[in-house]
C-alpha cells in the first residue's frame, strides 16, 4: 500500500453539504442509510426496519465491535479502531427473512484538502435468518479521499447472507476494507466484489467456515479503466469437515 502511505490526510471535516438525492446511486426498494464524507446524512435515509430487524448507528451502541477483527490484527485495523467515529450495525433475530435489501452508501464529495474516514460496520444474523446487504463506496470523480473501513459479520446456524461490496470511487479515491466473517453450522455466505471505479482498492478478507455445512461462494467482477487498481487478499479458513467454498473473478 505504498501509494496510500505516502499521502498526507486529515479527518474529514464535519458539516459536509449533502448532495441532492437524485445525484446518489439508488437501489429501488432498499432500506438505505447514507454517509457523506464519513458523516451520517439522515435526511437521505429511506425505509424503516421491519419487526425482528435492528438497523442502528454503531456509534450509539458499539457492543461486539472488535470481536472478529481486533486492533492487533494489523496496523490498518488498529488505525480504524483508533479513528472510527461513525458506522452501522444490522442485526436480525432468529428466523427473520428480510426481503428488502439493505443499502449502506458511503458517498465522497470534494473538500478543501485530502481527507480520510474510517467506517465501522457490524452484521449479525441469528439462526435461520437471511438478508441481502449492499455496502457501496462511491463519489465524485475528483475527490481525494481515503476510506479505511472494517466490517465484521457473524452468521449463526442456518443463517444466509448475500453481501455485495461495490466500489465506484473516482481516480483520486483510496479504499482499504478489512472484512472478517464467521459462519456457523449450515450457514451460507454469497459474497460479490464489484469494482467499477477508477481509484485504488484493497480488500483484506478473512472468511471462516467454522462448523460443518458452512458454505461460501465468492464472485468478483472488475471493470478496469484508467489507473484502477484492485487488490483482493482472500483467506478462507475451513475449520471443520463438510465446509465448501468457491471463488471466481472476472
Amino acid at each position: 500500500p505504498a501509494p496510500l502511505l505516502t499521502r498526507a490526510v486529515a479527518p474529514a471535516p464535519p458539516g459536509a453539504v449533502a448532495p441532492a438525492a437524485d445525484v446518489l446511486p439508488r437501489l429501488v426498494g432498499a432500506l438505505r442509510r447514507v454517509w457523506v464524507n464519513g458523516q451520517p446524512a439522515p435526511a437521505l435515509a429511506e425505509g424503516a426496519p421491519p419487526p425482528g430487524v435492528r438497523l442502528w448507528a454503531l456509534e450509539d451502541a458499539a457492543d461486539g465491535v472488535g470481536e472478529r477483527l481486533s486492533p492487533e490484527h494489523s496496523g490498518f485495523a488498529a488505525l480504524n479502531a483508533l479513528s472510527w467515529r461513525h458506522g452501522a450495525g444490522l442485526a436480525l433475530e432468529a428466523g427473520v427473512k428480510l426481503v428488502e435489501p439493505v443499502h449502506l452508501l458511503w458517498w465522497s464529495q470534494s473538500g478543501d484538502q485530502p481527507w480520510d474516514a474510517h467506517p465501522r460496520l457490524l452484521l449479525r444474523l441469528a439462526a435461520g435468518a437471511s438478508a441481502t446487504v449492499v455496502i457501496h463506496q462511491a463519489g465524485a470523480a475528483a475527490v481525494d479521499a481515503f476510506l479505511g473501513s472494517v466490517l465484521e459479520v457473524d452468521l449463526a446456524a442456518g443463517a444466509a447472507l448475500d453481501l455485495v461490496l461495490v466500489d465506484q470511487q473516482g481516480a483520486q479515491g483510496f479504499a482499504l476494507s478489512q472484512v472478517a466473517v464467521h459462519g456457523a453450522r449450515d450457514s451460507r455466505l454469497g459474497l460479490w466484489l464489484l469494482d467499477d471505479g477508477a481509484g485504488w482498492v484493497r480488500r483484506e478478507l478473512e472468511l471462516t467456515l467454522a462448523e460443518p455445512g458452512a458454505t461460501l461462494a465468492l464472485q468478483g467482477l472488475v471493470r478496469g479503466r484508467g489507473a484502477l487498481r484492485v487488490d483482493n487478499q482472500v483467506v478462507v479458513h475451513h475449520r471443520a469437515p463438510q465446509t465448501h467454498s468457491l471463488q471466481q473473478t472476472r
